[in-house]
């Protein structure tokens, strides 16, 4: 009884260390990503998890519209810290297509982007440009 109580914990202990190691290795979703990935997701009505990330740019938008005005709108004039992320949809690269989402410290704009292929690969660039 005492070698299979022994044997028992070791396992576990196996087990939670096997656990714990697979989830580091996993990449941390960054709040700006999630937003970005909820935006999308409803917008074009496809689950948040089926896009990859190809960018990250911390950006200063000149107004309030994000970068993406929509004719007609007026828009505050004024400095709006946030992030430009670029998300990629998966199947072939023929069907691929990315997405800009801009984001401020309210709201998340998807703007439009002409159908390109996404690159292969996550390109994090976490630095800050004007628009």
């Amino acid at each position: 009884m005492r070698f299979y109580r022994g044997t028992m914990h070791a396992f576990l202990l196996l087990c939670v260390s096997l656990a714990t190691a697979c989830q580091a290795d996993k990449p941390q979703t960054t709040p700006e990503e999630a937003r970005a990935r909820a935006a999308l997701s409803a917008t074009i009505n496809a689950p948040a998890d089926s896009f990859t990330l190809v960018e990250i740019v911390a950006k200063d938008w000149s107004d309030s519209s994000l970068g993406c005005p929509e004719p007609g709108m007026m828009y505050m004039q004024v400095i709006v810290p946030g992030h430009r992320v670029t998300l990629a949809t998966e199947g072939l690269p023929q069907q691929r297509r990315t997405y800009a989402v801009h984001l401020g410290p309210q709201r998340a704009v998807v703007c439009d982007t002409p159908e390109i292929p996404a690159p292969d690969g996550i390109l994090p660039t976490p630095e800050r440009s004007p628009e």
